[in-house]
């Protein structure tokens, strides 16, 4: 189970309505029961950067809520990450 221990966003832009917002998500630091995210936000057509994020996470126990280990299968695919992987939910790329 996760539980987010701390999320900070530093606001640069406004979105507007209608707004197609592109989403680049990478991880920043992988401890033993926790680990970072760098979250920035683009406007997808002129790709100026509107919000950058850092969300903490912690692993913990589902029954006791206790702190544990980052599982090593999800460390890997935090270590590995997915360079080029793309998800076009907004249906704006024709590729």
């Amino acid at each position: 189970m996760l539980r987010i221990h701390a999320l900070s966003i530093n606001w640069k832009a406004s979105a507007h309505f209608d707004d197609v917002i592109a989403i680049t998500v990478k991880s920043i630091r992988i401890g033993s029961s926790s680990y970072t995210l760098q979250v920035d936000f683009y406007n997808h057509k002129t790709a100026v950067n509107i919000a950058s994020a850092e969300i903490t996470y912690v692993m913990v126990s589902v029954g006791e809520h206790k702190k544990m280990e980052i599982p090593k299968d999800m460390r890997k695919k935090l270590e590995e990450g997915s360079p080029g992987t793309r998800i076009d939910h907004a249906g704006v790329d024709s590729t």
